[in-house]
């Protein structure tokens, strides 16, 4: 069975409203248009998830998680690999 992916770019985030959006938007950006986002929240107070969800409403492509208590960066980077089902994976910071 044959994938509608090739690449999960993989975003986890804390906090980031000020910049979520831009780096959502820099995928759209991609001239490469076979991928899969995974946006992980790492527990957010600032409204982050939010705009993230606003956008995967908005496209399949787009799939968003979110940790019920903050587990910090690199737990959250390795949760977003978990979920990674592309033939390559790469990591975007959220800012």
């Amino acid at each position: 069975m044959k994938k509608s992916f090739d690449v999960d770019i993989i975003i986890p985030t804390y906090n980031s409203k000020k910049f979520i959006l831009r780096t959502i938007k820099s995928v759209f950006n991609q001239t490469y248009k076979s991928w899969r986002l995974i946006i992980v929240d790492d527990a957010s107070t600032d409204g982050s998830i939010h705009i993230a969800n606003h956008y995967a409403a908005r496209d399949k492509r787009i799939k968003v998680f979110r940790n019920a208590k903050n587990r910090g960066v690199a737990n959250t980077r390795n949760q977003c690999i978990t979920y990674a089902q592309g033939n390559i994976f790469c990591v975007q910071d959220a800012d």
